[in-house]
């Protein structure tokens, strides 16, 4: 199988969350601090959001979270998803992990697979990976053993562990500890050799490839793995910035939503004209002295507004799946958190896709322009007639 396929297959599986939230029998948590006790045993799957997540009773299922922090201090029966400024793992994944972060530390065994995305990605001397590694970021630790194969894209890449299977890694510094035992291929492309402490031991080929004279399919990895990589960060970002939204505005969230389902059109013209007009005023503005001041705030709230549309666009697409699998209940409401997780996911593998991603894109930024902005102005009146009252 072409490598470049398998490594874009393992940073995609790091988005495929949406359909195990369908699942029956799950737990679902969120709020600002979420803990599972010591003493507390989840039987089936379990599925929360908040800012700092922790871990400290037993999860016999599958675990999906997304937060600021999220601390394991117990294991995990089954898959472990996991999307957050900082991930920390000191207790066994039963199963496959798939990891998106800023910082993650593995300080404990993984069953199977290990796919992670994060600027710093440490696996510590006390971690096992029974499968293979998946691994793209600033600086890779591989301290641990890895049962199967490696393939690892960063700016630097540190080895001091066992690997049972080949290795193949695109990165700028590659240095092998004393600790480091590869019983396959070492195939890495790097402008400089690699550093190969005494002790450190390969048993099959070592190939070095110059980046500007590499095989296809290595370029194809470093590019793949970078995209994917602030992919996954702006959607952590988008994602956190939304739950903060919902959290402060929870009303006014539901409202946006809410609008657009009723007055879709209305939404489309207003927003379709003030995407094209607001620029222009900030412009016209910034052109005479007096006005440079409001040019530049407009185009700012301008900006802002956008940005917060689009997160607004991803809810709503999550409360329209949510609603086609629920559509048969009467007056059902979806879970906001949840709606954001997935409208988030789903909105951004769409927005990836060329040509047809850059049109929904523009297309749903005018209507939910719109009805963000007529929505902001109900509410406006209400707290004037409220005032005059």
């Amino acid at each position: 199988m072409d490598y470049k396929k398998i490594l874009l297959f393992a940073v995609l599986a790091l988005f495929v969350v949406a359909t195990p939230l369908l699942a029956l029998g799950a737990t679902f948590k969120n709020g600002e601090d979420v803990t599972i006790a010591d003493d507390e045993v989840i039987d089936g799957d379990f599925y929360t959001a908040g800012s700092d997540l922790n871990v400290e009773g037993f999860v016999k299922g599958d675990f999906f979270g997304a937060g600021a922090t999220i601390d394991i201090d117990h294991d995990i029966g089954g898959d472990f998803f996991a999307a957050a400024g900082m991930v920390n793992v000191k207790s066994a994944i039963w199963d496959d992990a798939r990891i998106a972060g800023s910082q993650i530390t593995l300080d404990a065994d993984i069953g199977d697979d290990l796919f992670a995305i994060g600027s710093v990605v440490e696996c510590t001397g006390d971690s096992v990976i029974g499968g293979d590694a998946f691994v793209s970021g600033s600086i890779i630790r591989m301290l641990g053993d890895v049962g199967g194969k490696m393939y690892l894209s960063g700016a630097e890449v540190i080895i001091d562990g066992s690997i049972k299977g080949d290795v193949k890694i695109w990165t700028s510094k590659l240095t092998l500890r004393k600790g480091t035992k590869i019983s396959g291929n070492l195939e890495y492309t790097s402008d400089k050799e690699l550093i190969k402490e005494e002790g450190a031991s390969i048993v099959g080929k070592t190939i070095r490839h110059d980046p500007q004279k590499a095989p296809g399919w290595l370029g194809g990895i470093a590019l793949t793995s970078a995209f994917f990589f602030w992919k996954a960060i702006w959607w952590l970002a988008g994602l956190i910035f939304l739950l903060l939204l919902i959290w402060v505005l929870p009303n006014f969230s539901t409202r946006v939503t809410h609008y657009l389902d009723e007055k879709p059109w209305k939404s489309l013209g207003v927003g379709l004209v003030t995407l094209i007009v607001a620029p222009i005023v900030a412009v016209i503005l910034c052109i005479t002295l007096i006005g440079l001041p409001l040019g530049i705030v407009l185009f700012a709230l301008y900006l802002l507004a956008i940005f917060i549309a689009k997160l607004y666009f991803a809810l709503w697409v999550g409360r329209k799946i949510f609603w086609l699998f629920n559509r048969e209940k009467k007056d059902y409401k979806a879970p906001l958190v949840w709606a954001a997780i997935i409208g988030t996911l789903v909105v951004t593998i769409v927005f990836m896709i060329p040509i047809i991603g850059w049109f929904v894109k523009m297309v749903a930024l005018w209507f939910i322009f719109g009805a963000l902005l007529m929505t902001g102005r109900l509410v406006l009146l209400h707290l004037r007639r409220k005032k005059v009252a």
